[in-house]
């Protein structure tokens, strides 16, 4: 290729094959990383020329988690923010492998998230069609199953509260899916008014058809969860006004309501932190 090139051969490096991909979307494909920097060399190369469904070179290595191309492209000042014909970022385009799905999240896939929130992909973009955001492909587990991917877009500023185009919060469709680890982290997020009210009745809650079969325990879960967070407010609410109180003998009462709620909270902690080791 190289000699070609240096030899004056008439050919056009932006130009398409017959399926329709260029020199530098074909190596990208092949995930020929020494190609493609032979290719961004080159004069005129067109970085940002879309293939298929207007996905650009760095949308396929989104799809594809070829970070370190999508590096020597972002290097070469490709644009972060691409999407697809259907509205898909490139956070979203690391959910679509329907591999990853079922599958317990890996650590290839919480580096490569942080890679393209580092780089500065925007976390609250929706999709072009129902409107979900990274999280709640996260919620539903197209990231792999567990609340990991939930707490890395929280940290990285996700609403929790956000909606699709019908309207579903992350929780609900966690709770749809069956996320368990998912959801605890999403009513915590949450706080004590959750989108899924702790009074709403437990047959009117919507639970995907493939694990219905563990409604009891999806919605032992979410109530759990729930009830916790109460629980945790109404302490914090209650050491707020036991020490803002100046009367001595409110001490005693403030010492053992607090050792009290400490040792519960260490409790939680404990037990959640061992089933995480038992999975």
């Amino acid at each position: 290729m190289e000699l070609l090139v240096n030899a004056g051969a008439q050919v056009s490096i932006n130009e398409p094959d017959c399926d329709g991909y260029t020199a530098l979307q074909r190596f990208i494909l092949l995930n020929d990383i020494v190609s493609v920097k032979f290719i961004l060399g080159q004069p005129n190369v067109d970085i940002e020329k879309p293939a298929m469904e207007m996905r650009t070179p760095l949308f396929l290595c989104a799809e594809r988690s070829y970070v370190h191309i999508a590096r020597e492209l972002l290097r070469c000042g490709a644009y972060l923010h691409t999407c697809d014909a259907d509205g898909t970022t490139v956070l979203i385009a690391c959910a679509i492998d329907p591999a990853v799905a079922d599958s317990p999240t890996t650590g290839d896939t919480i580096r490569n998230l942080i890679f393209w929130l580092q780089a500065g992909a925007d976390v609250e973009v929706p999709d072009g069609q129902c409107q979900w955001r990274p999280l709640h492909f996260a919620a539903c587990g197209r990231y792999g199953t567990g609340s990991a991917v939930v707490e890395l877009f929280l940290r990285y500023g996700a609403n929790a509260v956000s909606k699709t185009r019908f309207y579903q919060t992350p929780l609900e469709i966690a709770v749809c899916h069956g996320n368990m680890e998912a959801i605890a982290v999403l009513v915590e997020a949450e706080g004590v008014h959750t989108s899924i009210p702790l009074d709403k009745a437990d047959a009117s809650i919507l639970i995907a058809a493939s694990v219905e079969s563990r409604r009891i325990e999806i919605i032992r879960a979410l109530r759990e969860a729930q009830r916790w967070v109460i629980f945790k407010s109404n302490c914090y609410h209650r050491m707020g006004e036991l020490f803002s109180s100046t009367k001595p003998y409110h001490w005693p009462g403030v010492v053992v309501f607090s050792a009290v709620c400490f040792g519960l909270f260490v409790r939680n902690r404990l037990w959640k932190s061992g089933g995480d080791i038992a999975e």
